[in-house]
């Protein structure tokens, strides 16, 4: 078997084996069922809207396999579609990741049928109305706009959507209203105001965050962005308020400025001390090399744009 067969071959027995693995899920139980109480997406998250994007076009793909006649073509299409498959599995949003799971393998089915080749998969009228709600769904959360963000520190991870950021806590976003897109400058000005209001709490009535950040009295005193560098000098003082504190603090703020990506660099004073200076425990850098300290977007892993 040359190398393109057998690269052909491993894909199509891989899809078999995830198809195969989920229509068994799907046996047991209605689809309704499969997928109650899984967490839902966010269209603010920008891995969610990726995932959503690629498991539209997944499904637009599959549908295509349906005017297939012979086995040849379907083989030679699954092949080509099956790599995306990887790529839905690992994402947080898994309400409509499983849902578009379920489509691909009604779609599939139909396909094997042309193919000689019987998967029971169940009803596939239970199906129907599902994916045309899903479809709609997907149009539209990949298409709504961006809106401009903060960031509060809790200890609980609401409906699943915040960010880890160390101390067993959570970042949990909050929308200002306004939509991203326009002027960055302003943009970012009102969200860090947001953040810094004394009054701020999160929308859910039920969660619980963290009062670290009002405890400093912190404001935006200024903003320059020039060549993607934020230079932010904040009215107020900066300073320690523990471990776990200071690194929340410090998550809040930059993922407020970094959600904007024409950001790529932050430098965040009080006038008089860095940032980086109340959380930085190595003290590898020197006296001056800790005031001058500037945030890089690429070495913070935890980031969501």
């Amino acid at each position: 078997m040359n190398p393109a067969k057998r690269k052909t071959f491993t894909r199509w027995i891989g899809l078999i084996l995830v198809i195969s693995s989920c229509a068994a899920t799907l046996q047991a139980q209605p689809p309704q069922h499969f997928l109650a109480g899984l967490p839902p997406c966010d269209s603010q998250n920008s891995a969610h809207r990726e995932a959503v994007a690629i498991s539209l076009t997944t499904y637009v793909a599959l549908h295509e396999i349906e005017q297939y006649a012979s086995r040849a073509d379907v083989i030679d299409s699954l092949s080509k579609i099956s790599p995306l498959f990887g790529s839905l599995g690992n994402e947080e949003c898994a309400e409509h990741l499983s849902l578009i799971l379920l489509a691909s393998m009604k779609l599939v089915a139909v396909a094997y049928e042309k193919a000689d080749i019987q998967l029971d998969i169940g009803n596939s009228e239970d199906l129907a109305p599902l994916l045309e709600h899903w479809q709609e769904w997907a149009t539209g959360f990949v298409s709504e706009e961006l809106k401009t963000q903060f960031w509060l520190g809790s200890f609980s991870n609401y409906q699943g959507r915040g960010i880890v950021v160390g101390c067993e806590s959570y970042l949990l976003p909050v929308e200002t209203g306004l939509a991203r897109g326009g002027d960055t400058l302003a943009e970012l000005s009102l969200a860090l105001s947001a953040l810094f209001d004394p009054h701020q709490n999160h929308p859910a009535t039920d969660v619980v965050t963290e009062d670290w950040i009002k405890e400093l009295g912190l404001s935006v005193a200024g903003i320059q962005i020039d060549d993607g560098l934020a230079e932010i000098a904040l009215g107020g003082q900066l300073r320690g308020i523990g471990t776990c504190g200071d690194a929340i603090l410090e998550a809040q703020i930059l993922q407020t400025v970094f959600q904007f990506t024409d950001i790529a660099r932050a430098k965040i004073t009080d006038g008089e001390r860095n940032l980086w200076e109340i959380v930085d425990m190595s003290e590898l850098l020197s006296v001056e090399a800790r005031r001058e300290y500037i945030y890089e977007r690429e070495t913070l892993n935890w980031l969501r744009d």
